[in-house]
């Protein structure tokens, strides 16, 4: 159960104010995450060394340029791919958001059918905010003081936008970063995220970070600023 007066819960759900509020908040903070790791900060430098000629003649000055990245107990690449997992799971669900659609669990458990259809269909495919209004008789309500039975407090798997093509359509998510971000997110509990046992291997994942870090500075930092404006003219 979500509370629509609440700013942690269901407020973002009340009317588009408050959707635009929430959607903003999330990408603002999920944009300083992505910036803070460090594979993204000596991400030129990664670049620049695995994009020199013959770079098995050069492996010297890359290794010195990953020793930046290294730590005697590799928690630094552990904690930039949660970072990075974190960055894009927030940014994704906030333009799920944005377009309209629900983004905490709805509930499978509650008795009510029409609740327990929406929850199943939520597994393959997002489900339209005003449909769950409708279903719980809220789409008149003028105040914000009423509850929404039907959702959970616990926000839907960042793998449903890994795997489920409805997710992915409903929010444009390209390919290559669906490919990139599956990447990280499979290896992000293991130490062997970031491996560079080779140059040849090197250079394929600095590009897959390169399409990361465009997908930020674009999509995700124009709609920021565009929410910006927007809650200016409220």
């Amino acid at each position: 159960m979500l509370r629509a007066n609440d700013i942690s819960g269901g407020a973002c759900y009340f009317n588009q104010y408050w959707r635009m509020r929430t959607a903003y908040t999330i990408l603002n903070s999920s944009t300083a995450i992505f910036y803070e790791a460090s594979t993204i900060q000596h991400l030129d430098e990664f670049d620049e060394v695995f994009s020199l000629p013959n770079p098995e003649k050069n492996l010297h000055r890359i290794n010195m340029v990953l020793n930046k990245l290294r730590d005697p107990n590799l928690i630094t690449q552990v904690i930039d791919a949660m970072k990075i997992i974190t960055c894009f799971e927030n940014s994704l669900k906030s333009e799920l958001l944005f377009r309209g659609y629900v983004i905490h669990k709805i509930d499978p458990n509650i008795n009510n059918r029409q609740y327990a259809n929406f929850a199943h269909s939520q597994v393959n495919a997002p489900v339209i905010i005003t449909e769950i209004k409708r279903a719980e008789g809220l789409l008149r309500k003028k105040k914000n003081n009423y509850v929404f039975n039907s959702l959970l407090d616990r926000t839907i798997p960042f793998s449903y936008f890994l795997k489920k093509p409805s997710y992915q359509s409903a929010i444009n998510l390209p390919p290559r970063i669906i490919t990139a971000l599956n990447r990280i997110y499979s290896k992000r509990n293991t130490l062997h995220w970031l491996e560079y046992p080779t140059a040849s291997y090197g250079k394929p994942i600095i590009d897959e970070f390169k399409e990361l870090r465009t997908y930020i500075n674009t999509r995700v930092a124009k709609r920021r600023d565009l929410l910006a404006k927007k809650m200016s003219r409220h």
